[in-house]
């Protein structure tokens, strides 16, 4: 079964150095990557290509995704797949919704959408050395993501800009039904978010309510939007978060449209944050 894989794996390499030309030959040249698992490899190289990839390619690269979700025997983080009935962390309750603060791999968890802090671009992150949110979901979820994406922002024909509404896709090879793409506002470094920049980040996180209830997805978990290398300061924008998911959750029938709210926390600062905050915010009236 592993040589199998390993095939597998070979030959979407081989057709990626012959689809990518000479520009990216480098990306997948395992010689230059001695030591470099061939799996990783080509994980770097699906985030690194810009292009659309054939149907022959995009189909054995399937199959590698269907071995890694059956098996989680390669890069893929962990085999467990989360229940959010069973997530630890602190729990709290506005009206009939559940409010979770969680620390763990958003890529294995079994909510109905899970949020990407995505760009303008809506395409995902082309960075394969940056630990972006963008990056592991489209990772972890493979390249048909980005296919979709593409369509999708073809479609919408505007930038996915900072506070809009966000783009609803497929989950493809996570464990979700769904992902909803949505662009925070940046922060210069050193500097202090503006009103308008506070409104953009609160319309992101409203916004991928509304788009969840709108299409029957009980469940959303949320990464930290904007914190990482868009510069918001952590204490800040969980604040934003809190109080726009809890003002959303107070307006008549919201709360029976969303069973679960997951805040899925990355650092330490993040969930110092959220745990501190979060009882205070959902106890006020």
């Amino acid at each position: 079964m592993m040589e199998d894989y390993g095939a597998k794996v070979d030959l979407a390499l081989k057709l990626f150095r012959r689809e990518a030309g000479e520009r990216l030959a480098a990306a997948v040249d395992l010689e230059s990557k001695k030591g470099v698992p061939a799996r990783r490899v080509l994980g770097d190289a699906l985030i690194l290509y810009p292009g659309s990839l054939s149907a022959e390619l995009l189909h054995i690269i399937d199959e590698v995704y269907a071995a890694d979700v059956a098996s989680a025997s390669t890069e893929l983080p962990g085999s467990s797949i989360f229940a959010l009935a069973s997530l630890p962390g602190l729990k709290l309750r506005e009206a009939s919704c559940t409010v979770v603060v969680w620390r763990g791999d958003i890529t294995r968890l079994a909510a109905d959408a899970v949020v990407n802090a995505a760009n303008e671009e809506g395409l995902g992150c082309f960075q394969p050395s940056h630990r972006c949110i963008d990056n592991v979901l489209h990772r972890a979820a493979g390249p048909r993501l980005r296919e979709e994406c593409r369509g999708c922002m073809a479609r919408r024909g505007q930038p996915l800009a900072a506070g809009t509404r966000p783009l609803l896709t497929g989950a493809h090879n996570l464990p979700a039904k769904a992902v909803l793409h949505v662009t925070g506002p940046r922060i210069a470094v050193g500097a202090q978010p503006t009103p308008a920049a506070e409104g953009q980040l609160r319309a992101a996180y409203t916004g991928c309510l509304d788009t969840a209830r709108e299409n029957g997805l009980r469940s959303i978990a949320f990464c930290c939007i904007s914190t990482g290398l868009f510069g918001y300061p952590q204490a800040a924008a969980s604040e934003v978060a809190l109080r726009a998911v809890k003002d959303w959750l107070t307006v008549p029938g919201h709360s029976d449209a969303i069973d679960y709210v997951i805040f899925d926390v990355f650092t330490d600062a993040d969930e110092r944050a959220y745990t501190e905050l979060a009882p205070r915010i959902f106890a006020e009236g």
